[in-house]
């Protein structure tokens, strides 16, 4: 078996996942549609209504289960009204089960057991934070492996909705069309997924702020887009770690 890497991984994956490959080449340039900004106070009222089909628990829930007939609104209230739950740390995470996981996806060849810890790794990534796509993809090479198309599946139809979120804010072509993301792991799936490009095509990343709003701006090297870089609002991601040094 040839050695394994999480690269080689996503290389496999991008091959016979059309759909998370979420290609828009050409409307990330030209797209003309307007997007529709997040109201942050919006999304809370709404998730916090138990009467209401946008009540966290539940659309929570239906997208675990990567349920497809969630409409744009509800995928943009699971995504971005995750960021009101207890659970939510854009700069936590596992980093024990973290260098495990690559420790796994490094060997030369991986036994069977070898896969099932990659598994569990993984869904305990997910668990930590259920909207990482890159994972996902990863996960889903495991899942078709052995046969668990339902599963697999599942996880697809997450990452589509995760995309399908993020897309419908903006396309980061400037900062009042920034792309609004909860932790900046998506900034780096909004590059693999939708441009279809790789991390070794960002040549920069820098904070900036304007009117108050901080975004980050990767700067990119490709020659199949008139495009310097995509700018992402992350100021969901600053407030909260705003608040823990409030504290």
């Amino acid at each position: 078996m040839k050695k394994i890497t999480f690269y080689t991984l996503l290389s496999l994956i991008m091959m016979w996942i059309p759909l998370m490959s979420y290609a828009q080449k050409d409307s990330i340039e030209t797209k003309e549609e307007k997007y529709k900004k997040i109201d942050m106070n919006d999304i809370e009222k709404k998730i916090t209504d138990k009467s209401s089909n946008f009540y966290y628990p539940k659309i929570f829930d239906r997208y675990l289960k990567g349920d497809t007939t969630l409409t744009l609104e509800e995928k943009r209230c699971v995504y971005y009204g995750y960021s009101f739950q207890k659970e939510y740390d854009p700069y936590g995470g596992d980093v024990n089960n973290d260098e495990k996981l690559q420790k796994l996806l490094a060997k030369d060849s991986l036994t069977a057991n070898d896969e099932k810890n990659a598994i569990d790794c993984l869904y305990k990534s997910l668990k930590e934070d259920p909207f990482l796509v890159r994972q996902m993809t990863t996960l889903m090479y495991f899942l078709k492996k052995e046969n668990r198309l339902e599963e697999k599946n599942a996880i697809l139809h997450r990452g589509t909705i995760v995309l399908d979120a993020l897309m419908s804010t903006g396309d980061g072509i400037s900062e009042e069309n920034a792309i609004k993301v909860i932790n900046i792991h998506q900034e780096y799936d909004v590059i693999n997924f939708v441009l279809e490009l790789d991390r070794k095509n960002i040549e920069s990343q820098k904070l900036l702020y304007k009117d108050g709003c901080p975004y980050d701006y990767l700067k990119i090297k490709s020659d199949e887009y008139d495009i310097e870089g995509l700018y992402f609002d992350i100021s969901i991601c600053m407030k909260h770690l705003s608040n823990i040094f409030d504290k």
